[in-house]
This record gives C-alpha cells, structure tokens and sequence, in this order.
C-alpha cells in the first residue's frame, strides 16, 4: 500500500511539475533583412517561478530555421532547452495590409490572365489574316 501510495505521489508530483506552461506574448523589436532570410527580434518578460518553468512564447514567425534560433535570460535563469511546436487549432489572424496585399496580387493576376488571352487572341487573327493572304484571294 506504502508502495503504491508513493508511486501515486511521484506520478502526480511529476504531472504538477510538467504542467507548469507559461504564456507569453512576445514583442517584435527589429528586423534585419537578407537575401537568404531575416533576422526578427523578439523580446518578452516574464516572472518565474522557483523550479521548473515550461515557457510558451506566441506571436512568432511560423517558418523559420529551428537551429538558427536563439534565446537569452537575464538573472539567476538557465536555459535547458528550446523546442519549436505550432498551435495549429488557433485560427491564423492576418493582418489589414497582408489581406489588402492577397487582394491586390488576386486583381493583378486576374489582370494578367486577361491580357495573356487578349495576347493569344489577338497573335491567332494575325496568323488567320496571313494565311488568308497566301491564299491570294481576290
């Protein structure tokens, strides 16, 4: 019983320590870009707790390269681990100007559709009048 009792204890100390997930929502300060890529500094603050703390950090990129990411502490804190993971049951908010960009590129490429047809339309009466004019007609 003692066995099991302590088992029980350890399991669920275990559970209490691994569901210590903080939130924070991090602030994009600076972005520096390349050719190949960007750089995008983020910064946050947060009080811990003695032990164990599991930190979630939101409003970052989506695609970026897991071994170019970089984290800092300031104080008595060390860092164990950085792991990377996606919510993907949180609907993607997007931005006024990204939906005012998606639109314009749809209005260009409808556009750009419509010349390309206007363009082979126009080059096929062209062939159609020239061989018209082979035929030598009277």
């Amino acid at each position: 019983m003692k066995k099991l009792l302590l088992t029980a204890v350890l399991l669920l100390s275990n559970f209490v320590v691994a569901n210590n997930e903080i939130n924070i929502s991090s602030q994009l300060q600076s972005v520096k870009v390349f050719l190949s890529g960007a750089e995008m500094i983020h910064t946050g603050k947060i009080k811990l707790q003695k032990g164990m703390n599991e930190i979630v950090i939101d409003n970052v990129a989506d695609n970026f390269d897991i071994n170019s990411l970089q984290f800092a502490a300031k104080g008595d804190a060390t860092i164990i681990s950085v792991s990377s993971r996606k919510n993907f049951l949180k609907a993607q908010e997007k931005s006024p100007q990204l939906l005012s960009l998606e639109d314009s590129l749809k209005s260009l490429k409808y556009e750009s559709s419509r010349e390309t047809n206007l363009k082979e339309t126009l080059i096929g009466e062209l062939e159609l009048i020239n061989a018209n004019k082979d035929i030598g007609g009277t």
